[in-house]
């Protein structure tokens, strides 16, 4: 019989992001063109997916294996607040559910984030949107990885009764979030996603391939 301690796992998951609305306005969009509103929807689904990339999972259950490898149970929980690329900050908090295989490092696992913004600065095409919100998104991410270290990942990003705030050059609104998204990634980070939703009124479709690590 031997027993065998897991260690500290990076979480490589994602998030997205999608669509705005306001009652005055009856396409959600509040001012921003449709290339802008879709570039919003970039920059957020790119700072959240980087965001969980960070998101830190320690596992310190003690496995009984007598032999080959085992699927050890995870339940725990974890927050934190992470700096945004220009300015601001992301707050958290994350559940992580499922199992990691203590031999061969093979994951399953349910992520559930909620994020609110404070303050968060991020670039969209042309233009910086300053982000607020709480709470702000909540994501549920489905994320497998295989012996060989390939990470798989399905998810979908929503908002709740109360859409995230942002504003840009003047202009301001309001913006809820429908999104889903699937794709795969390296363990540093690096991944490619095809992200479906709406954004502000606007249908959203486009592949997005992110560095991290």
């Amino acid at each position: 019989m031997m027993r065998s301690r897991l260690g500290t796992l990076g979480l490589v998951a994602l998030l997205g992001l999608a669509a705005c609305s306001d009652g005055d306005d009856p396409t959600g969009m509040e001012g921003l063109s449709e290339a802008q509103a879709q570039a919003l929807a970039a920059a957020i689904f790119m700072q959240a997916y980087t965001l969980s990339a960070t998101i830190p999972v320690g596992f310190s259950t003690v496995a009984t294996v007598e032999e080959g490898p085992q699927a050890v149970p995870i339940n725990q929980s974890t927050e934190g607040t992470v700096g945004c690329d220009l300015g601001g900050s992301v707050s958290y908090t994350a559940s992580i559910v499922g199992t990691v295989d203590d031999v061969t490092g093979a994951v399953d696992v349910t992520v559930t984030t909620q994020q609110d913004y404070n303050a968060c600065r991020v670039s969209g095409g042309q233009d910086t949107f300053t982000l607020d919100g709480t709470p702000g998104l909540s994501h549920t991410a489905d994320v497998t990885q295989d012996a060989s270290g390939n990470v798989y990942v399905s998810g979908m990003l929503r908002t709740g009764a109360t859409p995230v705030s942002w504003s840009s050059g003047g202009m301001s609104g309001t913006c809820a979030v429908a999104l889903d998204y699937t794709g795969s990634s390296t363990v540093t980070g690096s991944g490619s996603f095809s992200v479906s939703g709406s954004v502000c009124g606007v249908l959203y479709s486009q592949d997005v391939n992110v560095s991290a690590g």
